[in-house]
């Protein structure tokens, strides 16, 4: 919500099999990402597509789209909103639905650390891709993905701050409510 400046995130993963039975094969997981602050709000969308044409990863073919919307509620409190879709296809074709809350709160100055953020979210809040049979898994059975209600929280801070340097860390943890 705090963001100022259009941001485009763009990424590309590629994945090769060189398992004997397939030869050489590819797959590929692409990402986009925009973000735009508006007067009142920041927008936001994300693009996912992973692409696995062979079978020791079968985990199917998919397209996600997420859009969000945050806000800055007072100088210290960030809250933001966004719904997800997406489809998979392959292995049990299905799609999802969901929604995302969370919220950032800014500490300030803590010792040696500046701008020390603290956040939590809850995440997949709807309906999810369902379970799978992939061939290639341990039991051969992919429960629920994402896993429903997945409880997300994490730190963040500027560590170093000079004329010629900005550094900063962060780290979260997620851990999922409902997984078999």
């Amino acid at each position: 919500a705090g963001e100022q400046r259009t941001a485009l995130n763009l990424g590309y993963t590629a994945l090769v099999s060189t398992n004997e039975a397939n030869s050489l094969k590819f797959g590929s997981a692409v990402q986009a990402g925009l973000l735009v602050p508006l007067k009142l709000y920041v927008v936001s969308g994300y693009l996912n597509g992973t692409f696995v044409p062979f079978e020791e990863m079968n985990v199917r073919n998919s397209i996600s789209l997420k859009g969000g919307i945050s806000k800055e509620i007072t100088d210290k409190l960030d809250v933001g909103l966004s719904l997800n879709t997406g489809f998979a296809w392959g292995n049990n074709p299905d799609w999802a639905l969901g929604a995302n809350l969370g919220g950032v709160y800014n500490m300030g100055n803590l010792a040696f650390m500046k701008d020390f953020r603290i956040g939590a979210s809850i995440l997949n809040l709807g309906k999810n891709f369902s379970a799978s049979s992939a061939i290639g898994l341990k039991d051969g059975d992919v429960s629920m993905y994402p896993a429903l209600a997945t409880i997300k929280a994490g730190v963040s801070a500027t560590l170093v701050d000079t004329q010629i340097l900005k550094l900063g860390g962060a780290a979260d943890i997620t851990v999922p409510f409902f997984q078999n």
